[in-house]
C-alpha cells in the first residue's frame, strides 16, 4: 500500500510539472478532441450501418498510410531549418510533394481495372475510392501547416483550431448522417473538416510568407531536395511499414469477415482505442523529457523507466478490467442492438490493449539509445506476426469467426508488445 501512494505520488507529479508548461491549452483541446468521437458515437451509431463504418474504416486506413508518407517527409524539414525563410522553402516543397503524390493516386485509381479495387478493398468502399485524392491532399496539407504552427509556437491557434475540427466533423457528421448517405457521409465530414481547418491555419502561414518574402524557383527546390534528400530515402519507408503495421488488421478483417464485421470491429477500436492512444501520447511527451534528461545526467534511464513501466501497469488494470467486466452489457443499450457483438470483441482484444499501451511510451528507449535500425526490424516482425495470426486463424478454424481470430492476432501481437517492454528494459540500463 505504501508504495502504491508513493507511485501514485510520483505520477500526479510527473502530470502536474507537464501541465505548468505554457502548453496547457493545447494539452486541455487535445483532451476535449478526443473526447467528441466518444460523445457523439451514441448517435452516430444510429445514423451509420456497421457496414458504413467497415467501407469507410478500411478508406480512413488508406488515407492514413497514403497521407503519412504523401509529403515524401518534407514537413520535417520545416522543424530542421534554422531561419524562417528556409523553412517556408520546406513547407512550399512539402506542399509541392503532397500535391503530386495526390496527383499520381488519381491517375493511378483511374487507371486500376475495378476488379482490382474490388479485389483490395472490397465492393462497399470502391464507391467512395474517388474521393481518396482530396482526402490525402488535405489531411497531410494539415499535417504541413500543422508542423509550420508547431516551429513559430502558435499552440493558442492549433488548441482552437483542434477544437474546432473536431466540433465540425462531428457536427457534419451527423448532419450527413440524416440524410443516410452511409460511408458517403463520413468520408465528406472528415474532407469538410480538413478544408476548415486548412483554411484557419493557412491564413497564419499566409501572413509568415509575405514578411518573410520567400524566392521559390527550381535552384531553390533543387536546394531542398540535395539538403534533404535523406528524409525520402529512409524516413519514408519507416513510416510506411509503422502505418501498415497499425492499419493492417482492418484490411485482414475486410477481406476475410467483410465490411459489416470490419464494422463491428472499428466501433469497438473506436471507443477503447482513442481515450488510451490520447492518455499514452500525452504520458510519451512527460516521459521523453523524463527520461532524456536522467539519460544525459547518469548515461541510463532506468529509474525513469522503473517508475513509469509501474505507472502504466497501474493505469492499464484500472482502465481495462472494468472495461473488460462492463462494456460487452453496455454497447447495446448505448450504440443500440446491432452493436452487440462490438463489445465483445473488445474483450478478446484486452491482452493486446493493455501491452501496447504499456509499451507506447517506454519504445522512446530505442531513440534514446539509437536503436532506429532494432525499432524498424521490429516493425518488420509485427507486420509479419500480423498478418501471420489472421492467416492463421483463417486456416485453423476453417470458419468465419472473427472474435477466434481477434483473440489469435491479440495474443500473437500482444507477445512482440511484450518483447518489446523486455527489449526497452535492457536498453533503459
Amino acid at each position: 500500500m505504501k508504495h502504491t501512494r508513493k507511485l501514485y505520488a510520483q505520477g500526479v507529479g510527473i502530470v502536474t510539472s507537464a501541465l505548468h508548461h505554457n502548453h496547457g491549452s493545447f494539452i486541455a483541446s487535445s483532451a476535449a478532441v478526443q473526447l467528441l468521437p466518444l460523445i457523439s458515437a451514441p448517435i452516430v451509431s444510429r445514423l451509420y450501418s456497421p457496414t458504413a463504418f467497415g467501407a469507410y474504416a478500411v478508406f480512413y486506413a488508406l488515407v492514413v498510410i497514403i497521407g503519412s508518407v504523401a509529403s515524401l517527409a518534407f514537413h520535417n524539414a520545416i522543424l530542421l531549418e534554422e531561419d524562417d525563410r528556409a523553412a517556408v522553402h520546406a513547407a512550399l516543397l512539402s506542399f509541392a510533394a503532397t500535391v503530386a503524390t495526390s496527383a499520381v493516386l488519381a491517375m493511378a485509381l483511374f487507371a486500376m481495372p475495378e476488379y482490382w479495387l474490388r479485389w483490395a478493398v472490397g465492393a462497399d468502399t470502391i464507391s467512395i475510392l474517388p474521393l481518396l485524392p482530396l482526402t490525402v491532399m488535405t489531411s497531410s496539407g494539415y499535417m504541413s501547416l500543422y508542423t509550420w504552427c508547431i516551429r513559430k509556437g502558435y499552440y493558442q491557434q492549433l488548441a482552437r483550431n483542434k477544437v474546432i475540427l473536431g466540433v465540425s466533423t462531428m457536427l457534419i457528421q451527423v448532419s450527413i448522417g440524416l440524410m443516410r448517405l452511409e460511408a458517403v457521409g463520413f468520408v465528406l465530414a472528415n474532407l469538410l473538416g480538413y478544408v476548415l481547418a486548412n483554411f484557419l491555419l493557412y491564413r497564419l502561414f499566409h501572413i509568415d510568407i509575405s514578411s518573410s518574402r520567400p524566392d521559390m524557383n527550381f535552384g531553390s527546390i533543387k536546394a531542398q531536395l540535395k539538403k534533404y534528400k535523406e528524409l525520402p530515402l529512409y524516413s519514408v519507408p519507416a513510416t510506411l511499414l509503422n502505418t501498415l503495421s497499425s492499419q493492417l488488421p482492418e484490411f485482414m478483417i475486410n477481406k476475410l469477415f467483410g465490411a459489416h464485421q470490419l464494422g463491428q470491429y472499428s466501433l469497438a477500436n473506436r471507443m477503447v482505442n482513442m481515450p488510451l492512444s490520447f492518455l499514452a501520447s500525452s504520458i510519451y511527451d512527460i516521459f521523453r523529457q523524463k527520461a532524456s534528461t536522467e539519460f544525459t545526467l547518469s548515461g541510463s534511464c532506468k529509474v525513469t523507466y522503473g517508475t513509469f513501466l509501474a505507472l502504466m501497469i497501474l493505469i492499464s488494470v484500472v482502465l481495462l478490467v472494468p472495461t473488460v467486466l462492463i462494456v460487452p452489457e453496455l454497447f447495446p443499450l448505448i450504440f443500440g442492438k446491432q452493436w452487440n457483438q462490438s463489445g465483445y470483441l473488445i474483450r478478446v482484444m484486452v491482452f493486446l490493449l493493455a501491452v501496447r499501451f504499456i509499451s507506447s511510451p517506454l519504445s522512446y528507449i530505442w531513440i534514446i539509445r539509437g536503436k532506429q535500425k532494432m525499432d524498424f526490424l521490429w516493425q518488420i516482425g509485427l507486420f509479419v506476426i500480423s498478418a501471420a495470426a489472421f492467416v492463421f486463424s483463417h486456416i485453423l478454424f476453417q470458419s468465419d469467426s472473427l472474435p477466434k481470430a481477434l483473440f489469435m492476432y491479440s495474443t500473437m501481437a500482444g507477445f512482440w508488445y511484450a518483447f518489446c517492454i523486455y527489449i526497452s528494459f535492457k536498453y533503459s540500463k
